[in-house]
């Protein structure tokens, strides 16, 4: 049976399958018009991202042996209660990929002569589809490259070293002042922080310098460092739309 998962939770735990696979929804790049007194024509502003999206899913709840429409649909509520926050959504339909979103809206289960329910769950969903290789952390122990086959990538790159030195990502070089523990370098909230073994992050951005974070855009990326840089690991973070 097909089903999703959101939050670590699975809807299959909770008696919910989805009935049909989603359907494929791309993302609009965010583009604002603007008209010019005396000037014939539109303006056009690219702003260089994408607008969420929405996603709805086809579900149905199936009760178990001795069990009603309306039990089952209880036990299923906390799975479908709208969320506040982002959290990783996937399906089994599309198992490389997942989504960052959060549930919208009320459900309302159809019945169908009591053994089923049927409803649409609606997501709004950031506009990437992030693919689970992109998780797989690559390890540098010499310069190289990285090719990525997609859009431009936000890394997780991980600073292995001591004292200072320089890391060169596409073509983008930041500088690593007085390094003594390994430095996460996050390029899409662009912080940098050392873990501790007790998962504590601790503030490491007064220890790097760099006009921006590095970027993997699409195509062949070189990687390299100098000083006291000894390796990188690099978690690409591969999506598309």
């Amino acid at each position: 049976m097909n089903g999703f998962a959101i939050g670590g939770d699975q809807s299959t735990d909770y008696g919910i399958i989805m009935t049909s696979p989603p359907k494929m929804v791309f993302a609009e790049a965010d583009v604002e018009t603007v008209s010019v007194a005396g000037r014939s024509g539109d303006l056009i502003i690219n702003k260089g991202r994408y607008k969420n999206v929405s996603i709805s899913y086809d579900c149905a709840i199936l009760p178990g042996d001795n069990q009603t429409l309306r039990e089952a649909a209880l036990i299923a509520m906390p799975m479908l209660q709208p969320t506040p926050d982002y959290q990783q959504l996937s399906n089994t339909y599309y198992p490389d990929s997942y989504r960052i979103a959060r549930i919208t809206g009320s459900v309302s289960i159809d019945s169908i002569v009591d053994q089923a329910g049927t409803f649409a769950l609606n997501f709004d969903c950031k506009p990437q589809r992030y693919l689970f290789s992109g998780l797989e952390s690559l390890s540098y122990l010499s310069p190289g490259t990285l090719h990525n086959a997609y859009l431009t990538a936000l890394p997780i790159i991980k600073v292995y070293g001591s004292g200072d030195g320089e890391i060169s990502v596409g073509g983008t070089v930041i500088k690593i002042i007085g390094q003594t523990d390994p430095i996460t370098l996050d390029c899409d909230i662009q912080d940098a922080y050392y873990e501790t073994e007790d998962g504590i992050l601790e503030n490491r951005n007064h220890q790097i310098s760099a006009p921006m974070f590095p970027q993997l855009l699409t195509g062949v990326n070189a990687i390299s460092w100098s000083g006291g840089v000894e390796r990188l690991e690099i978690t690409p973070r591969w999506w598309t739309l």
